[in-house]
């Protein structure tokens, strides 16, 4: 592989096309000095000759240590805020900015001590790749966006256990599942597996986000569902598969949590032994699980209804 200029050459490459600038003017003013007799502009050109090649090499090495000086501060810079990646970084400035307003010395320690509370969250979050358990708000305020990021060629693998604030019809749940619908129409792959007793299947059912995953409307949604009977998983794996959760692309996770309350909570995960986990755990609740379809009806008189609840 051909290798770029280096620092000598380029330096002197700049040096020799000023002693080619002075030369040409130099020899031009002897030419009109010696030649034509006239001494004002021979003397003229030779000063200019002499000027073009100081100017000329002085500016060079003037811009480039400008430039080094430049670099050197972009460099610090990056050590504190990595510019390469998605940083906010107008919210570190407004941190720091409101930081430096509190200048009374009685609420020294006390800023102090958000920053540091701050910074020990971050550092967690960095060395864990693990969320705290975030509340409803916080839970749709993650969810939603990332969701609606999701796109061609690009996975989500979810397991609902229906619980009674899944599916519940709220604008939160409306736009979960409209994202859901427009992640597999720009063709991401959009699978979830609904787990629950098979006597809830008929109120199941009757939910319309839920009777958009079944087989016979697949062509429509291109939403991939299946239907898992709680009864026949084993301990282990519902333990594993717990409240329900939804990866996406294989490499985070959000994992739900419900409240005694019924409030949906959940934690943010990219802890790549807990994704394994939970993939592992998706595939053997897929192979023991069948297309959600509306066939699945229990047809008889006496159908006992429960009140089933995403992931």
């Amino acid at each position: 592989m051909a290798k770029g200029p280096t620092k000598q050459n380029k330096n002197l490459k700049h040096v020799l096309f000023a002693l080619f600038e002075a030369t040409l003017t130099i020899g031009t003013g002897i030419y009109f000095y010696v030649a034509k007799g006239k001494e004002d502009v021979g003397l003229i050109l030779g000063l200019l000759g002499v000027y073009f090649v100081v100017n000329r090499v002085i500016s060079h090495f003037m811009t480039e240590e400008m430039f080094k000086d430049t670099e050197n501060k972009i460099a610090q810079i990056s050590k504190t805020i990595d510019i390469r990646n998605d940083s906010n970084v107008d919210l570190i400035s407004k941190t720091l900015d409101i930081y430096l307003k509190i200048s009374e010395p009685e609420f020294a320690a006390v800023k102090d001590k958000i920053l540091n509370d701050a910074i020990d969250k971050l550092t967690k979050l960095n060395n864990d790749k693990h969320s705290d358990e975030l509340v409803t708000s916080e839970y749709y305020h993650w969810l939603l966006p990332i969701l609606e990021s999701v796109g061609r060629g690009q996975s989500i693998k979810a397991v609902s256990c229906m619980f009674s604030a899944e599916w519940d019809g709220s604008p939160e749940e409306e736009r979960f599942i409209n994202g859901n619908l427009d992640a597999a129409r720009k063709g991401a792959t959009v699978e979830r597996i609904f787990v629950m007793k098979r006597e809830l299947i008929n109120s199941a059912l009757d939910i319309d986000a839920v009777r958009k995953h079944t087989k016979e409307q697949r062509t429509t949604t291109k939403l991939q569902g299946f239907f898992a009977d709680k009864d026949k998983i084993d301990h282990n794996l519902m333990t594993t598969i717990g409240h329900g959760f939804i990866i996406f692309n294989s490499r985070f996770a959000l994992v739900d949590k419900f409240d005694a309350n019924g409030k949906v909570r959940g934690v943010v995960t990219m802890k790549k032994n807990e994704i394994t986990e939970m993939e592992e755990a998706f595939a053997r609740l897929k192979n023991i699980s069948q297309d959600l379809s509306s066939s699945l009806k229990i047809q008889h008189r006496h159908s006992v209804s429960g009140s089933p609840g995403k992931s």
